[in-house]
């Protein structure tokens, strides 16, 4: 799933250079699809075990799984509403009358950035059911390299 996204956010991404100039969302959409492509990576990483040790709070614990988990979703709506904006803006028609905040211009990659980020939809989907799903093993994997540290707080006495 993960190689399939990577794929997918870079043709995003690439797509979104096409975009870029248009007026409301453009710039919005590029930094969307940069993000996207950092998630992607990131959680590779984390999931793979390959995250440098400054980074160490990525890895597999609770904390970072119940973030990986909120931010693949939070991705996936995103990409979502832009799916069905770029979607429906790539029908649009050339009018003679200048208007500044419209504009009929790169109707291709309006189309390509449509259809990369509804596949970046439905894949961070699965991936967030992945990560629930396998949610027990991945901590039992934690476990097994991290401990806990207990932290007692004196009880202190007082008269």
């Amino acid at each position: 799933v993960l190689w399939t996204m990577f794929a997918c956010n870079i043709m995003l991404f690439m797509s979104s250079f096409s975009i870029i100039g248009l007026p409301n969302i453009g710039f919005n959409s590029f930094l969307t699809a940069l993000f996207s492509c950092t998630h992607n990576v990131v959680i590779w990483a984390a999931l793979s075990g390959r995250m440098p040790p400054r980074f160490s709070f990525l890895a597999k614990s609770p904390f970072a799984l119940g973030a990986h988990f909120g931010i693949t979703i939070g991705i996936a709506m995103i990409l979502s509403v832009l799916s069905r904006y770029f979607g429906q803006l790539s029908k649009c028609e050339p009018i003679d009358v200048y208007v500044r905040q419209y504009a009929c211009q790169s109707i291709g990659g309006m189309m390509s950035y449509s259809i990369f980020a509804f596949l970046l939809y439905w894949l961070n989907l699965l991936l967030a059911l992945l990560i629930l799903r396998g949610k027990d093993d991945l901590e039992g994997e934690m476990e097994e390299n991290y401990q806990y540290v207990e932290i007692e707080t004196p009880m202190s006495g007082g008269s």
